[in-house]
């Protein structure tokens, strides 16, 4: 009973941390997106986009521009990706942020997540050259500023500026 009761308390914190409003945006730890994806860039959660855009993301002529350098894989990889990232992007989740960011961009496709329309929104106070400083480099650094991207954590209360400091509203 008491293994039973224990097992109970764990999954109910693991539902609870993806289910609940404050729940982390779930971290990438599948090994196809690990060893494709996490060379080049940070590995964005897929929650941090919605399927049609993941989709188009891994479509051959595009991974073979893929923000100017060529990300080609082999294709049982790419079409696991796709599936992969497709069943776990923004609107299948429950986590305030990647509701948000689902409800932001609807059907359209963006592919640069700095586009998306409430990423957008919740870094227009941040100066641009706090973005291209050589700490940063650009928008597309989440993890230079949130400390807690690895771990699908992006609070405010956790972003720390390199040159700057602690993010105050």
């Amino acid at each position: 009973m008491r293994s039973f009761i224990l097992l109970f308390i764990l999954l109910a914190t693991h539902a609870w941390a993806e289910w609940s409003p404050w729940g982390n945006i779930p971290v990438m730890t599948d090994k196809v997106y690990i060893e494709n994806c996490t060379e080049c860039h940070f590995g964005y959660q897929a929650g941090l986009l919605n399927a049609p855009t993941w989709e188009k993301m891994l479509q051959v002529e595009e991974l073979e521009n893929h923000f100017g350098t060529d990300a080609s894989i082999d294709e049982a990889d790419r079409i696991h990706l796709i599936e992969f990232l497709k069943s776990n992007s923004a609107e299948t989740l429950w986590n305030k942020k990647s509701r948000k960011i689902a409800s932001s961009m609807g059907d359209k496709v963006i592919l640069r997540i700095s586009e998306v329309p409430y990423i957008k929104k919740k870094h227009e106070d941040v100066k641009e050259s706090l973005f291209t400083q050589e700490k940063v480099k650009s928008r597309a650094h989440c993890n230079r500023c949130h400390e807690g991207a690895a771990k699908g954590l992006f609070e405010e209360d956790d972003v720390l500026i390199p040159n700057h400091g602690r993010w105050q509203d």
